[in-house]
């Protein structure tokens, strides 16, 4: 289920950056790959830089998708912690 919200949130937010930032030939960014790539270092909270909101709508989803993004890793690693630790 955490890896089924973590799949939607990347490409939810890929979508949502696309359609409030700059996308498209010409643009600030290039593609819908772009966003894609943007979603993935997001939600990693890698942040390299090299894609990046300017607009208001922007910041509010890239907020959102870090905070979505880090709770749907979290509960993946409580839940493979909590396998590897019980006792049989």
């Amino acid at each position: 289920m955490a890896l089924s919200a973590a799949g939607l949130t990347w490409i939810s937010a890929a979508v949502a950056f696309t359609m409030v930032e700059e996308v498209g030939e010409g643009q600030r960014l290039g593609s819908f790959f772009d966003a894609l790539w943007w979603s993935t270092v997001t939600i990693t909270t890698v942040g390299y830089g090299d894609i990046y909101p300017v607009t208001s709508a922007g910041r509010i989803v890239a907020g959102l998708t870090m905070l979505v993004g880090i709770s749907a890793f979290a509960v993946v690693t409580a839940k493979v912690a909590s396998f590897l630790a019980r006792d049989e």
